[in-house]
């Protein structure tokens, strides 16, 4: 039995939607341009993440000297760019380069060098990408 041919039954939900959105009513162009959209907007998320990654990494290199490395976190002068990129890779590292305090980028890479001291050193230097 087609579906027009079917008696409604009154009182009874029949899984019909009658005040939905007609998206063939649209058209094929609204769908389209409506995931555009939404690819666009999870590109940007993806670019923003690269961004934050990347500001840290400038931040860090710009304020602090290799000195403050070598000295405080008591690390090998060959072992600064890969420790800055052990650190980038955090999640954490990105909700601090939200607001990029000196202070709490300090305390964090206290904490950092810490956990990188602890792995092998062949192990410390696969954080670099190339």
């Amino acid at each position: 039995m087609r579906e027009y041919e079917r008696p409604k039954v009154i009182g009874v939900y029949g899984g019909s939607m009658p005040y939905g959105a007609d998206l063939l009513g649209l058209g094929i162009g609204a769908i389209v341009g409506t995931v555009k959209v939404v690819k666009k907007i999870f590109k940007l998320e993806k670019e923003t993440k690269k961004e934050k990654e990347t500001m840290f990494k400038e931040y860090v290199v710009a304020n602090f000297k290799d000195d403050y490395f070598v000295r405080k976190l008591k690390l090998e002068p060959t072992e600064i760019s890969h420790f800055i990129a052990f650190c980038a890779i955090d999640p954490k590292s990105k909700i601090i380069s939200e607001d990029l305090n000196i202070f709490t980028v300090m305390d964090f890479m206290n904490e950092k060098s810490i956990q990188f001291k602890k792995l092998s050193p062949n192990s410390r230097k696969f954080f670099i990408k190339q």
